[in-house]
């Protein structure tokens, strides 16, 4: 079995590299090959069972000499996580039709001229959804992006069903919630302050509020949704029943409800931490994302989410205090 991963040197990429060996059984590994690529160097897990190979590429996934290079390489199963974020796409037009459409068509022209069928799972957002939308999102909600970066993800998610179609792969995309909480340092997603205002509370450090208490959003946490993307390669075909687009569990929670996560965790001397700092950019474009789904689709299918916003806060304390 071997699985690439594109975008592995990524908080989730690399979480989804420990899950699939954890899986390894559940996966059919018996001789399971990872092939881990980013345009930094991916790190290999430590301490991997010798039975298992490892190959880390360093490369600009939107060069076409790349994209024939990793399709080349045959993989049975290949997660595409790349992107450039939403509020970078939404600042730099170009970069974001270069790197999240340009980049995943000519890597899906690559496969075709392999002749090859792999499982193809593709990481995509709610993003893809924006207003006028029904109270509550189905899986058959019409697509109507607000942003760049959802009509990027939007045209990726239709060449991924097209080639489905034709017989070039077996794909299946996968509508993530925003994940909460990613560890490091603020990055260039409108949602970042989504994690922000729970992280650096708990580090003693202030984070910046740029939308009001009372906006809910659509979550999930890192480990949850690896679980999940691990689970989508296992399912079999005859499964699915022609299903190619999923939107995956998450829970609905306020930002008001985040805050007094933190606060329970941590004291009321923490509320002085997270400041608000209105940003019409980023309201505009996390406010029209919708926070309330009717996830039976994939219930059905066993895929899974996290119990409540405090499970989640405790489980980052776990794993990164």
């Amino acid at each position: 079995m071997h699985i690439m991963i594109i975008g592995a040197a990524g908080m989730i990429g690399r979480k989804l590299t420990k899950e699939c060996i954890e899986a390894r059984a559940q996966l059919d590994g018996k001789n399971l090959s990872l092939t881990l690529v980013d345009i930094v160097e991916p790190s290999k897990p430590e301490g991997v069972d010798p039975g298992i190979t490892i190959q880390t590429i360093k490369a600009d996934f939107s060069d076409q000499k790349t994209a024939t290079i990793l399709a080349n390489l045959t993989a049975d199963i290949i997660y595409h996580l790349a992107a450039v974020v939403s509020g970078e796409a939404e600042s730099n037009f170009d970069k974001g039709y270069a790197a999240n459409v340009s980049a995943s068509w000519q890597f899906l022209e690559a496969i075709r001229k392999t002749n090859t069928t792999p499982k193809f799972i593709f990481s995509s957002s709610l993003a893809v959804y924006g207003p006028p939308f029904s109270e509550t999102i189905t899986d058959n909600q019409c697509l109507r992006p607000s942003s760049s970066y959802g009509t990027q993800k939007t045209i990726v998610e239709y060449l991924i069903s097209d080639y489905t179609r034709k017989g070039f792969i077996q794909g299946l995309t996968l509508r993530l919630p925003t994940i909460v909480v990613r560890p490091g340092v603020p990055n260039a997603a409108a949602s970042s302050f989504l994690s922000s205002i729970i992280r650096e509370p708990l580090a003693g450090e202030k984070a910046i509020l740029p939308v009001e208490v009372n906006e809910r959003a659509w979550i999930s946490s890192p480990g949850i949704a690896v679980k999940n993307l691990v689970h989508a390669a296992i399912l079999k075909p005859a499964k699915l029943k022609g299903i190619s687009t999923i939107n995956l569990p998450g829970i609905t929670v306020s930002i008001e409800q985040m805050m007094e996560a933190v606060i329970s965790t941590g004291g009321n001397s923490l509320s002085k931490l997270i400041i608000k700092e209105k940003n019409e950019m980023i309201e505009n474009i996390v406010c029209s994302w919708p926070y309330k789904f009717d996830t039976t689709v994939a219930k059905n299918l066993k895929f899974i989410k996290d119990s409540d916003i405090n499970s989640i806060v405790d489980q980052y304390i776990k794993e990164h205090s």
